[in-house]
């Protein structure tokens, strides 16, 4: 019995074993806490793509109620021009 080979005998391997699954349980533990942050990032930009796309929507209908009263305003100057004659 006295060449039997147990992990019993073997201090520096059952730390070495110990060491790596408590490895494994950090590196699970920042790979959730990762995920979770990264989905948080995500909606923030999505949330932020959402806003930059409703301020540019507005901006483009300013710029075409601009476009509008612009076009209007030069057909009444025409038409002012040529009933004038």
């Amino acid at each position: 019995m006295e060449n039997d080979i147990s992990f019993t005998t073997f201090w520096g391997v059952q730390i070495l074993l110990c060491f790596i699954s408590l490895l494994g349980i950090i590196f699970s533990i920042l790979w959730i806490c990762m995920a979770r942050a990264s989905k948080a990032n995500q909606e923030e930009f999505e949330m932020r793509l959402t806003v930059f796309g409703r301020e540019s929507e507005i901006s483009a209908l300013n710029r075409a109620e601009n476009f509008d009263d612009e076009f209007f305003l030069t057909k009444r100057v025409l038409i002012q021009i040529y009933s004038a004659k």
